[in-house]
């Protein structure tokens, strides 16, 4: 780690501690988050959170927030291109969590304060496993690595960062990080189980998008490690573009190229479980900029175009 990324972040370090002793969230009108674009260089919780005041109500998370950070932490190396997809993951943790409080605050669902607890915890857990995997796989393919949803769960198991938790909050939060990746929720899941498991499967969705929609809107050349190394082509399954115009999930196993990607992304907004997380992902525009990065190809530009009619909210 060269000396200037060293010192920025030393100062995130001390600006992440001074707002978590302060006290932070987002559960009314009155509060303000301020987003803040990541410096690749610098600790992702520096900026993220800003708030004018905590509410009483509020859940008190400091010590698991610490936690995630020491952690996340640890697998950080003196090569800036590596750090680089790790700070990504503590971004991308952080923004779920800021989406996981609006989802919370806006859905009845989550009016008893063990549901929010709950959905909070799993929303900063979900990704844990994320650095084990790319410090051992060099990857964030699941397919050519491991299970990270599983993984995830036995890293809070091994580590015993849920020991503090009622056991029902537990149950939730374990639950919910190993379902979070999965292609679709089981049947037969308890309520509360279902209700945290979607919620959280809403919040990673909608800053996926966000990011996939700076790599993959028009004219934008994707990183490949962010789109998981598939082929960047025009080309597209003929499987993946039949799930999607029926409104349904594509399956990842079934991604060849980019353009799968593209159209695989589109098809979140069919599997998004809440009004509120619907809400969030149109107003955003990142589904339309996704939408609109797919190729003016005659099949194509038909399904853009009633794409585009579904996003009208």
């Amino acid at each position: 780690m060269q000396f200037t990324e060293f010192l920025l972040e030393m100062a995130g370090r001390v600006i992440v501690d001074c707002i978590l002793e302060l006290g932070w969230a987002v559960f009314s009108d009155k509060n303000r988050v301020l987003p803040v674009e990541a410096d690749p260089h610098a600790l992702p919780g520096a900026a993220l959170f800003a708030v004018s005041s905590a509410p009483a109500n509020a859940p008190d998370l400091k010590g698991h927030i610490r936690a995630f950070l020491r952690y996340s932490r640890f697998f950080k190396t003196h090569d800036r291109d590596y750090n680089k997809h790790l700070r990504l993951k503590e971004w991308h943790t952080l923004r779920v969590f800021r989406n996981a409080q609006r989802i919370a605050r806006d859905e009845a669902a989550f009016a008893d304060p063990a549901m929010t607890r709950s959905l909070l915890l799993a929303a900063l857990y979900h990704d844990i496993a994320r650095f084990p995997q790319f410090s051992r796989y060099k990857t964030f393919s699941d397919a050519h690595s491991c299970n990270h949803g599983e993984l995830g769960r036995e890293e809070l198991l091994r580590l015993g960062l849920l020991n503090g938790e009622d056991e029902a909050v537990r149950g939730r939060v374990l639950a919910a990080v190993c379902l979070h990746n999965r292609f679709a929720l089981p049947e037969g899941l308890p309520e509360d189980v279902r209700l945290v498991a979607q919620a959280l499967r809403d919040a990673d969705k909608l800053d996926i998008l966000r990011i996939m929609a700076k790599n993959l809107g028009p004219g934008k050349r994707p990183d490949p490690v962010i789109v998981m190394n598939v082929l960047d082509s025009t080309q597209y399954t003929p499987g993946v573009l039949e799930a999607v115009a029926r409104k349904r999930l594509a399956s990842f196993a079934d991604m060849r190229t980019v353009t799968d990607f593209r159209l695989l992304l589109c098809g979140w907004l069919y599997d998004l479980g809440f009004t509120s997380s619907r809400r969030i992902a149109v107003r955003a525009g990142n589904l339309l900029a996704v939408a609109q990065g797919l190729p003016d190809t005659a099949a194509l530009v038909e399904f853009k175009d009633r794409y585009i009619r579904d996003l009208r909210y």
